[in-house]
Order: C-alpha cells, then structure tokens, then sequence
C-alpha cells in the first residue's frame, strides 16, 4: 500500500511540474502581417510599439489576463484596445507559426486570426 501511495504522489507531482512550466515561460511575439509585438509573460502581456527604438519600444502593459494551460503551451486571453484578443502557443519548446497565432476579436464578433512568430526570452 506504501508503494502505492509513493507511486501517486510521484506521478502527481511529476504532472504538475510539467503544467507549470509554460505559465513560467517568457516569449517575445510578433505577427508578420499586422505589425503588433509583444512580450509575454506568467501575469502580464507587454505590447511593443515596432516603430520605436528599442529603449522606448513598451507601448501598453496588461495585467489581470486570463491564462490556459495546454500539456506544454498556453492560451492567454485579455482586453485590449476595446478588442478581445487571444493569444496561442502550441508549444513553448519549440514555437511554430503554423501552430501559434494571435485571435483579435472586434466588439461587432468580426475575429481575425495571425500567425506569431515567438521566440524564448531567457
């Protein structure tokens, strides 16, 4: 019975630090096609204005986002703009812009869908 118990908690804690890891990771994003960047990270999304130099590059940071966590991506989902916008990594291991993308829906329900292109922040 000992071993049985043993055997669980191992298990369980070895699943939960698999479902934590992407809420830890810090990505930097950009869409190709909309010229939006941004930094993400566990509590908040920092949108980046692409036009300014690198020190003076934070445009708006939110915090207070709702966070999703999928085997080893995530779903963050928050307000900006008066736009609904999700963003989605398949993988934090190894970002894809066939898998990763950024969902902007307008107030009227019209939703547009870009591929991101992210990169690891160490």
């Amino acid at each position: 019975m000992k071993t049985l118990l043993t055997l669980f908690l191992t298990i369980m804690s070895l699943s939960a630090y698999t479902a934590v890891a992407p809420a830890k990771a810090k990505m930097v994003c950009h869409t190709p096609r909309l010229d939006k960047a941004f930094v993400v990270s566990a509590t908040q999304v920092t949108f980046l204005d692409e036009t300014q130099p690198e020190a003076d590059r934070q445009l708006a940071s939110i915090e207070g986002i709702r966070t999703k966590i999928n085997g080893s991506g995530f779903t963050k989902i928050m307000n900006f703009e008066g736009q609904k916008h999700t963003i989605h990594v398949d993988d934090v291991n190894s970002p894809s812009q066939v898998n990763d993308y950024l969902v902007i829906k307008s107030r009227e329900g019209h939703e547009l869908t870009y591929p991101l292109d992210c990169s690891s922040v160490n």
